[in-house]
């Protein structure tokens, strides 16, 4: 008995040292001495390969992309060689598919950024979403990652600063009492953070409270023309500019559908009627109602406000409720009538959701009591919005993405798609920079976060290109399960990249009334309920407020 159990305890001991054996590297990770990823031509720095788990062979060979620009030898010394950016790769000798890299710019001449003094740069941002913008949490998802990183450290090491993203305080989470205090940090000429994100719908009202810098001058110093320009309209106001967005505009406010609602019912998919290139008023309305009439009770085909539909219906026609550039409100537009009169036909007929809620407070939503919902495309999967188990477990929770229906007289090939607004960086004013030296000033503070713009877009472009079609893909999975709306959010995607236009009335679902609307969507719910006789009456209320509005923010 002594001998067998001699025996197993060998026998078990070998086969966990055959199991620690048999791991072998899993990533490798590099580190610049002193964080130094700048160089000036025939400066050198010394690189650092940490080869995970730590156990394993630690060796590595060093490899350079361009060694015109910067080489590297058998140690990891990186000598600069001529102006440029390049990537320097240390690669497992016990696995030469695991490897990691570091950006390394080379300036033919020092560039003397301003030394903004060890000035913590601090970001407010609502706690929920701190990982959409901190490239090194562990959630950030970007495929930008690494070049994000790359061009925050190059701005902490070239501007003597840190950066940092905090959480707006829990009492101030959002909305209202949000806003309320900004405004009254600003009354006192006081704040907390150098930047802050805001929704760019609220920029006018916080332009009137005195919070934000107008930024105008320095982005055209400093710009380079890097924001997209439906995000600098959006983040316009009064002449002023006061956003600081980056990346390019997209799709924002989007109509879904429960597909397991679908394959109960036996219906198709509304993106596949979409992608086949007949979803215009006239179908959707007759799919509106012919889903209505397989519900049961307190079921709906519709819920979510109404001006959402008719907003998205109207902006499919190629056409914004109003148009920055000309001044031009087209809220009687013949699209305009024929939307809002297919909601009213839709709603007497029992179909769409009288409650007229938003966002995660549509019951008939959440129940599975509705099929089709009106929202902004980050609620998908989004813990605090529509989160992934909303009707069960993950994978009894599937999405569906269609495309806002188009008026009958134009082709799928004509469908217009525009963007409302977005969340967006702003710099509030009464920041206290006199304790970091004479550069620590608000222009130098903006000019340091613009740059990592700048530098997350350079290094981006010099890391192996990704396969683009894989990139696409995965984007439009993240949003929906469905191959049918995987399909039609890229092609609405790629319509965007074409044709996309901004419409400051295309309403952000956080916003039921705002600088643009008024009561306007008060209105067109009880135009859409009955309460009002007819849509001209809905026009005539309110167009002189709305052509003041427009008027005054884009004159």
């Amino acid at each position: 008995m002594k001998k067998l159990l001699a025996f197993l305890l060998m026998f078990a001991f070998a086969v966990v040292l055959v199991g620690c054996q048999s791991k072998g590297p899993e990533s490798v990770e590099i580190t610049a001495a002193g964080n130094k990823t700048t160089l000036a031509v025939g400066e050198t720095v010394q690189l650092t390969a940490t080869v995970k788990p730590a156990k394993v062979d630690q060796s590595v060979t060093w490899r350079s992309a361009i060694d015109s620009i910067a080489s590297v030898d058998e140690n990891g010394l990186v000598t600069a060689v001529s102006a440029g950016t390049t990537l320097i790769y240390a690669t497992s000798t016990a696995d030469e598919e695991v490897e990691g890299r570091i950006s390394i710019t080379v300036q033919a001449e020092a560039v003397d950024y301003p030394d903004l003094g060890g000035l913590e740069i601090v970001i407010a941002q609502s706690d929920t979403a701190i990982y959409e913008i901190d490239p090194f949490h562990e959630d950030y998802n970007q495929t930008n990652k690494e070049a994000k990183q790359q061009a925050w450290n190059f701005v902490k090491e070239n501007f003597n600063c840190e950066i940092k993203v905090v959480a707006y305080p829990q009492e101030y989470a959002w909305g209202p009492p949000r806003w309320d205090y900004l405004i009254a940090q600003a009354a006192r000429n006081v704040s907390d953070y150098d930047i802050i994100v805001i929704p760019d719908d609220r920029i006018g009202m916080l332009v009137e409270g005195n919070v934000l810098i107008d930024v105008s001058n320095w982005y055209a110093a400093y710009g380079n023309d890097y924001m997209d320009p439906v995000y600098l309209q959006s983040g316009s106001y009064k002449g002023g500019l006061y956003s600081m967005t980056e990346g390019t505009a997209g799709i924002y406010n989007v109509l879904y559908y429960n597909i397991g609602m679908v394959e109960k019912l036996g219906i198709k998919e509304p993106a596949q009627i979409f992608n086949e290139g007949n979803w215009t008023y006239s179908e959707f309305k007759k799919y509106v109602l012919d889903v209505q009439g397989r519900l049961g009770d307190s079921e709906y085909a519709l819920t979510g406000n109404p001006a959402y539909y008719w907003i998205g219906m109207l902006n499919a026609g190629g056409v914004a409720a109003a148009e920055p550039a000309t001044l031009k409100l087209n809220i009687d537009h013949p699209y305009a009538v024929e939307a809002a009169e297919i909601l009213r036909e839709v709603f007497d007929d029992g179909a769409f959701d009288p409650n007229f809620m938003v966002e995660q407070y549509m019951t008939a939503w959440n129940d599975q009591r509705a099929l089709f919902a009106a929202g902004d495309l980050w609620f998908v999967n989004n813990a605090t919005r529509w989160p992934e188990d909303l009707w069960g477990t993950p994978e009894e929770t599937k999405y569906g993405y269609v495309p806002w229906p188009r008026p009958d007289d134009i082709s799928k090939e004509q469908q217009g798609v525009a963007a409302g607004g977005t969340a967006t960086y702003a710099m509030p004013i009464g920041r206290d920079y006199s304790a970091y030296g004479p550069e620590c000033t608000s222009e130098n503070v903006y000019l340091a976060f613009v740059t990592t713009f700048h530098k997350t877009k350079e290094f981006l472009e010099q890391m192996p290109s990704e396969d683009e079609e894989a990139q696409r893909l995965a984007f439009a999975q993240r949003y929906t399960e469905s191959d049918e709306s995987v399909e039609a959010l890229l092609y609405m995607s790629d319509r965007f990249k074409v044709t996309g236009f901004f419409d400051p009335m295309s309403l952000p679902t956080n916003a039921i009334t705002n600088m643009w609307s008024g009561d306007f969507p008060v209105a067109m719910r009880q135009y859409v309920q009955g309460d009002i006789e007819t849509y001209q009456e809905v026009v005539a209320t309110h167009r002189q407020y709305l052509q003041e509005n427009l008027t005054s923010a884009y004159s």
